[in-house]
């Protein structure tokens, strides 16, 4: 009788441990609008940035070159890159390269939201320049350029890929005044997403 009672508190333990969650969360268990991993929003600051050009404005989102619409969506692990990791400081430097002609020079990012499952990331991001001063947008070439276009300030929100080992900016806008990173469903993980897609994957 002992024998028995053992084994069914064993049993018991056994699967309490698995009903607890985990840090790095399967992708269909991750909360729409929180950090996945449990480190919270920090601000992002980095060194140097990779030299490159501005490709896009807010209105339509850019895909890197040769991306197919049919391509499937990998699931995987959700997590949030902490603050300081070589991933995060690659997502922020590919993305500071990318923005810099529109927002009139280098800035640094206050990360609100930062998911990734190895292969694709998502970001939702403030930026600010190098010494803490707010941005104007009124002086940026993005605003100067477009005057008539509704922006909603300099909020930014970024879809990156991994491309041979490199983080590149898949899309991003800058004070979008939409939820247009939902239009990406058929091609990025949901969790990445962050809850904006109807139809789990």
């Amino acid at each position: 009788m002992k024998r028995v009672l053992v084994c069914c508190a064993v049993l018991g333990l056994a699967s309490c441990d698995q009903a607890r969650p985990s840090l790095d969360a399967p992708a269909g268990s991750v909360e729409a609008a929180g950090e996945t991993s449990g480190v919270p929003a920090t601000p992002e600051v980095q060194a140097m940035a990779d030299v490159g050009a501005p490709q896009r404005l807010t209105q339509q989102p850019q895909l890197l070159s040769g991306e197919r619409m049919s391509e499937k969506p990998r699931q995987a692990t959700i997590y949030t890159p902490p603050a300081g990791s070589p991933e995060r400081v690659d997502l922020m430097n590919a993305l500071r390269s990318q923005v810099r002609g529109e927002l009139g020079g280098e800035a640094i990012f206050l990360v609100s939201e930062l998911r990734s499952n190895g292969e694709w990331a998502f970001g939702n991001l403030d930026p600010q320049w190098r010494d803490g001063r707010t941005i104007d947008p009124r002086k940026t070439q993005l605003y100067q350029q477009n005057p008539g276009f509704p922006f909603d300030g300099l909020g930014i929100q970024a879809i990156w890929k991994k491309e041979r080992g490199r983080w590149q900016v898949f899309a991003h806008a800058i004070g979008a005044t939409d939820v247009w990173w939902g239009e990406y469903c058929d091609r990025v993980p949901h969790a990445v997403l962050g809850g904006v897609c109807t139809h789990g994957n």
